[in-house]
């Protein structure tokens, strides 16, 4: 507040002031694009903030990227002075095949896939079996990056009809058969007798 009582000389000492507060971060103050109402001409002031605002922000995301860049040789330094090198990317290789695999065989996909709707034990039958014929999730894996999303669709169909699970539109259709065949057979005992 002292700052601000004894006044600003420029606009610039002004938008440095402005900017210096801690919940201000250039990179994240919208200046165009979705969200960003359009600067009224009349406000030349705050136009100009603005525009001081985005150089800012552009500034900041330039040294980010850099700390980053040096925060990555470093690590990458570390790596091989200490001989983890190697081990470090069969760890982030592991980690990455983990999320493809995730991302594609998942209880919602396969549920959604299968029509299942809320038998979750039904899919998790069906991933179990999956996984135990693949080989584990490796062999899942390897489904998927030999044959795509696709091939582990296929997976999933063949195990749901091995299993003799429904969707849920095949069981109520064949509840509803059932009722029907119900009634016709209590019918027929009473047409019978």
């Amino acid at each position: 507040m002292d700052d601000w009582k004894a006044g600003f000389n420029t606009k610039q000492e002004v938008f440095k002031w402005a900017g210096s507060t801690r919940f201000f971060d250039p990179r994240r103050f919208k200046t165009e694009g979705l969200g960003a109402t359009k600067v009224k001409l009349d406000r030349k002031m705050y136009a100009e903030f603005v525009q001081w605002a985005k150089a800012k922000g552009q500034e900041q995301a330039t040294l980010q990227e850099a700390e980053e860049e040096e925060k990555k040789k470093a690590r990458d330094e570390a790596l091989v002075y200490f001989n983890k090198k190697e081990e470090f990317e069969a760890l982030a290789r592991e980690r990455s095949a983990r999320v493809r695999l995730k991302d594609v065989f998942n209880g919602s996909n396969v549920r959604n896939w299968t029509g299942l709707g809320e038998h979750w034990k039904g899919v998790k039958m069906i991933m179990d079996r999956v996984r135990q014929q693949a080989g584990g999730d490796e062999g899942v894996l390897r489904i998927l990056d030999r044959e795509g999303e696709e091939g582990v669709k296929e997976a999933v169909f063949k195990v749901r009809d091995e299993l003799g699970l429904l969707t849920n539109v095949e069981y109520v259709a064949k509840l509803e058969l059932e009722a029907v065949t119900d009634r016709m057979q209590t019918v027929a005992i009473a047409e019978g007798s």
